[in-house]
């Protein structure tokens, strides 16, 4: 596969009946696609990721009536065509997010039990049993994780309790110990979760305030800096931001507007914030993905079947204007990433 171009992963059929897939798309530079691979899943596939090597696909599993699931996929070198490997089961229904988190280890974020589970992963990137769960206090709704560049820190983001806690990964258990008080979101909803490439700031898209927020990393603690609209000023109406991701760069900021039907943008200096746009995309604006080497943008659009990928500059990582819809059934996991090589 030519060097310039991609591979793009989809989690298909959030919810629905009888649809329950992972896509694989070839994307060129400019977000024109080519479907490769589609591969039946347990339902419902709502979060995907990738492990350093890039061998791997780890996808979170969302069930009505099972308890939740991770897979674990190989990626196949040159093209990114996906193989299972293997599937454990870890928490209770509704689990939101998957991540691996160093050490050879992947947490998810379990939001109906309240809890983090921490599976092993053996040298091909298979799963191996749950080495922990945290539970977090009940009602937490815990959405996401989020491991610091620099040291063993995990951060976790509890939507309905409003805060975001600290642990230190054991790299040889994979035990999660907590460490100091959960910092207080301020009733804004913390959902997902990125630290900058420097590890100095935290930020988060806030579900029940449509903002994005800024925490500066010291020491042992976090500590609340500032919270931006996402929205235009003036806009009017419901709004629930969903993903949030950095440009390779660290010079830019992508959250995801649900109801708003966007993508909001920032450039970011250090710890500052500042809106640059707010790009249309679709209804249901919800998981998204950047580029490796931040050309492009994917973003799903849950409630318009389709996906938006748009162009990138991959100085800045302000869009340029231009946009590629793809038509995908309800999707909810988004991972763009460069196939893996021999």
């Amino acid at each position: 596969m030519p060097r310039d171009e991609l591979v793009l992963h989809v989690g298909s059929g959030y919810f629905t009946p009888g649809l329950s897939q992972v896509l694989t798309f070839r994307l060129d530079g400019d977000g024109e696609a080519r479907l490769l691979q589609t591969v039946d899943v347990e339902p419902y596939p709502t979060f995907l990721a990738v492990s350093a090597d890039r061998r791997t696909l780890y996808l979170n599993v969302e069930s009505e009536t099972d308890r939740a699931a991770a897979v674990a996929f190989r990626r196949s070198p040159g093209d990114g065509c996906l193989t299972r490997l293997s599937a454990v089961r870890s928490g209770e229904r509704q689990s939101a997010y998957i991540a691996p988190i160093g050490g050879g280890f992947v947490a998810q974020a379990n939001y109906q039990g309240h809890s983090v589970a921490v599976l092993g992963t053996g040298p091909d990137g298979d799963l191996g049993p749950v080495t922990c769960v945290v539970t977090l206090p009940d009602g937490a709704a815990t959405h996401s994780v989020a491991r610091h560049p620099g040291d063993d820190r995990v951060f976790v983001a509890n939507r309905s309790t409003h805060t975001i806690d600290t642990f230190h990964l054991d790299a040889r258990t994979g035990a999660l110990h907590a460490t100091g008080v959960p910092c207080d979101a301020a009733e804004r909803g913390p959902r997902h979760l990125v630290v900058s490439p420097d590890g100095q700031h935290l930020f988060c898209s806030d579900e029940q305030s449509s903002t994005v927020s800024v925490y500066r990393i010291d020491g042992g603690a976090i500590t609340w800096c500032a919270s931006h609209r996402t929205v235009p000023d003036g806009w009017v109406g419901e709004n629930r931001p969903a993903d949030l991701e950095l440009h390779p760069s660290g010079r830019a900021l992508y959250v995801t507007n649900r109801q708003h039907r966007s993508v909001a943008v920032f450039d970011v200096d250090g710890g500052e914030l500042a809106m640059t746009a707010t790009v249309p995309v679709g209804d249901g604006a919800r998981n998204l993905s950047v580029d490796p080497a931040g050309r492009l943008l994917a973003v799903g659009n849950l409630r318009d079947d389709s996906v938006s990928c748009l162009a990138l500059d991959p100085d800045r990582g302000r869009p340029t204007g231009h946009r590629t819809d793809l038509p995908v059934p309800a999707p909810c996991g988004i991972l763009l990433a460069a196939a893996p090589v021999d």
